[in-house]
């Protein structure tokens, strides 16, 4: 807790919400675990674990992720696929 109060007194002046509120999106956070947030760098290691798969497995995932089945047709290397996993994943909290 004081570590949290601490850096929020640091970092957190400029901030138009106070303590209080940031303390209750941890806790909600906490709660529910997952967002639709995702870091810039956990998009480009999950990109890069979906080019070393297989071709099969590739297609696969985006089957599973939503994608249509036109959609990966079009795609001709695993490059396009690995775009189509980037769009999916970055566009999927729309």
């Amino acid at each position: 807790m004081g570590r949290v109060e601490n850096s929020f007194k640091r970092f957190g002046t400029s901030s138009t919400i106070g303590l209080p509120k940031v303390l209750r999106n941890i806790a909600d956070y906490i709660e529910n675990g997952d967002t639709k947030y995702l870091h810039p760098v956990g998009l480009r290691q999950l990109a890069s674990r979906f080019k070393r798969l297989t071709v099969g497995d590739q297609e696969f995932a985006l089957k599973k992720m939503g994608a249509k089945k036109s959609e990966i047709k079009t795609c001709i290397n695993s490059k396009d696929r690995t775009k189509l996993f980037r769009n999916l994943i970055t566009n999927h909290g729309k």
